[in-house]
């Protein structure tokens, strides 16, 4: 059977056609200090490869803010599963009215942990809208939704949305829990 190259090797031939090898470090070089020796044909090099780094993993949840209203799902369902989340009863609470932004991180942390070990189901998360803060932006609106979606609350997290005006639209998020993976 012969073998044909396609015209895909031909680039990548002639561009390596044109490089010389690479000089050996000279005694005394920064390079030669640091442990890089030329290596003879009769030697092998015997250390390990060096370490690669681990490739980033796809987010686990997908979120976002369009109008001030949030909406977030685990991978790999799409925004379908936030849809029916809006119209379910939520059986706990956490008002987080007053608190700064590390007593709301600890608080929905807990809260979440808490309320997952009982198992699956909504629970409601009340922000505020922002009218008492500095400038009337809702702060922490923002911050639940990264600490939903990436912080150590994600783990508890299935999906979560706004609020209906009935449970205080934009100023309160529908969380649906999944169920507590056991910590090792």
């Amino acid at each position: 059977m012969v073998r044909r190259r396609g015209p895909r090797s031909r680039p990548l031939r002639d561009a390596l056609r044109g490089l010389a090898p690479a000089p050996p470090p000279e005694p005394g070089s920064a390079a030669y200090r640091e442990g890089v020796r030329p290596v003879g044909r009769e030697e092998r090099v015997t250390s390990a490869p060096p370490p690669v780094a681990p490739r980033a993993a796809a987010p686990a949840i997908v979120w976002h803010d369009r109008g001030g209203r949030l909406a977030g799902w685990r991978l790999p369902r799409d925004e379908s599963a936030t849809r029916r989340l809006a119209a379910q009863t939520p059986r706990a609470e956490l008002d987080l009215h007053g608190a700064n932004r590390e007593e709301a991180r600890r608080k929905v942390a807990r809260f979440l942990r808490e309320q997952a070990e009982r198992g699956p189901g909504v629970v409601v998360i009340v922000v505020g809208r922002g009218r008492h803060s500095e400038g009337g932006l809702a702060v922490l609106r923002d911050l639940v939704g990264e600490w939903l979606a990436e912080g150590a609350a994600a783990r508890y997290v299935d999906a979560f949305v706004s609020a209906p005006p009935s449970l205080g639209g934009t100023g309160a998020v529908l969380v649906r829990l999944r169920r507590a993976e056991p910590t090792a």
